[in-house]
């Protein structure tokens, strides 16, 4: 997927100043920056929004993503090995990866879960490992009224009621 919605990750810096990337930490609030960062591939490589356009079905919905978490494990390079295993000859590279790999998923998955607790995201499409189809989130950076109508135009592209 392109970048393309540089006006979603203006939404999401408002959304930061909000304090809805924070987290409790020993009495504090502190940035999760990995879900911000999350957050910020999904938003540059969903379409943005616009409020003025009649949307119809086969359209590309606005303010979705759906390149699912491998690409983004790819592309932050959650797999890679440190320069030691790398080059450590006795160190089995499939399991390694796979290992790698299992661990990044579980941990963007669970992020996904958290930003989807602060309604930040919402499937609207699940996923359908059968038919090799990652899951469709919703980007919710907007405020009530906006989201509502983004989801709107999101589910008439994608041909949902």
């Amino acid at each position: 997927m392109q970048i393309m919605g540089y006006r979603n990750i203006n939404h999401l810096y408002d959304r930061s100043r909000e304090g809805r990337f924070n987290v409790e930490s020993r009495g504090n609030s502190k940035l999760d920056g990995f879900a911000l960062a999350v957050m910020q591939y999904m938003a540059a490589r969903s379409s943005d929004w616009e409020p003025d356009r009649t949307y119809h079905a086969g359209d590309v919905p606005p303010r979705c993503y759906w390149g699912g978490w491998d690409a983004i494990i790819d592309d932050f390079g959650m797999v890679m090995p440190t320069r030691e295993q790398a080059l450590d000859g006795d160190v089995d590279k499939e399991e390694l990866f796979a290992r790698r790999h299992k661990s990044s998923l579980a941990r963007l998955s669970k992020t996904g879960r958290w930003l989807e607790q602060q309604g930040l995201i919402k499937r609207i499409v699940p996923a359908n490992t059968k038919l090799g189809r990652n899951a469709f989130w919703l980007l919710m950076i907007g405020d009530d009224f906006e989201n509502e109508q983004v989801e709107q135009a999101a589910r008439t592209a994608l041909g949902l009621r």
